[in-house]
């Protein structure tokens, strides 16, 4: 899919490492780094790990060109890919009241607003499961 999108890996590299300009407070800028340098996804081509460093740091920042500066580890890049679309868009939930505006309990709630939830099925395992069933084959 990627190769008929015509999307090449400086592409991917920079989508994938670059830090957000309009999120510098982004925890995940600062793990970019780390990625890059210790995920074998490049590998530089200068000759030792602070020259590596130095420029994982630039191209980074969009100084250098990813290409032109390492070389690629193509499967990792598309699996480094894969997980930077997950950690983008997957629902994360902040608090519990986001979990209840879903959840209808059927059971009264006790003095201290808690419920018997013991034989409870919440909607995500009812969707999870019908989910998984229906893919079964």
């Amino acid at each position: 899919m990627i190769n008929a999108a015509d999307v090449d890996a400086e592409e991917l590299l920079r989508y994938c490492l670059s830090i957000d300009p309009d999120d510098l407070g982004n925890p995940h800028n600062g793990s970019r780094m780390y990625i890059a340098t210790c995920g074998k996804i490049i590998t530089y081509v200068g000759r030792n790990e602070m020259e590596h460093m130095v420029a994982a740091s630039n191209a980074i920042e969009g100084k250098i060109g990813y290409l032109d500066n390492f070389h690629i580890d193509e499967e990792s890049l598309v699996f480094l890919f894969i997980f930077t679309l997950m950690e983008s868009f997957a629902h994360r939930i902040h608090d519990i009241d986001e979990i209840a505006n879903y959840e209808k309990l059927i059971l009264p709630i006790d003095k201290y607003g808690l419920s018997d939830v013991t034989d409870a099925e919440f909607e995500r395992q009812r969707n999870h499961s019908t989910f998984r069933s229906s893919n079964v084959t």
